[in-house]
């Protein structure tokens, strides 16, 4: 028979059911779905991202060499198991993340293929922080601020009442400021002649 091979079966080149072009089209199919595309312009799903890659396209990082930085000191965990910055994630996992006093809590979604913009992050990834972990964080806040340098002594009836108007301003003035030996938590003074 004088023909050619195509899909394993010989056929005739004077068949008149033989269609060159469909046979190609076939072809390419087969070969396409070898490489586990469907088509040439359609997006490739990506399942896996490094994690510091990951880290900085949803901007949980400001650059992706801090997030690699975050990874190598350790501040990056996944299952209670700190992660080296090519580590792969994959939808499902939980990434535990130490900024400052606060572990981020987040839940990955999905894989962005390149830095996505603040209204899309919602999209790659879910944040499960506790609402305690954010207090951490504002309560430092506020120490930080509260605080005097060491040796200046105790703060003076002005200085006192510079810190009543702060706090009064930032709505922080219910907050337990014992701590700092200014006043107790029922809201009486410690002795201190403020």
């Amino acid at each position: 028979m004088d023909g050619r091979k195509i899909a394993g079966q010989e056929v005739a080149r004077s068949d008149p059911d033989f269609d060159l072009t469909a046979a190609s089209v076939t072809l390419a199919a087969f070969y396409l779905a070898g490489c586990r595309c469907l088509s040439l312009n359609s997006p490739v799903p990506e399942s896996a991202s490094r994690v510091d890659k990951w880290l900085w396209s949803v901007r949980v990082y400001k650059t992706r060499s801090l997030a690699s930085d975050a990874c190598r000191a350790g501040s990056v965990t996944i299952g209670d198991q700190p992660v080296k910055p090519a580590r792969d994630v994959r939808p499902g996992e939980t990434i535990h993340v130490r900024q400052g006093v606060v572990i981020r809590t987040l839940v990955v979604l999905a894989v962005p293929r390149s830095r996505v913009g603040a209204p899309q992050v919602s999209a790659y990834c879910e944040d499960r922080t506790p609402p305690g972990e954010w207090e951490k964080a504002r309560e430092q806040r506020v120490q930080h601020l509260l605080a005097r340098e060491r040796g200046s002594g105790r703060p003076t009836k002005r200085d006192r009442r510079q810190i009543d108007r702060l706090l009064g301003a930032a709505g922080l003035d219910t907050l337990p400021i014992d701590r700092l030996g200014l006043r107790r938590a029922n809201g009486k003074d410690n002795g201190n002649p403020l």
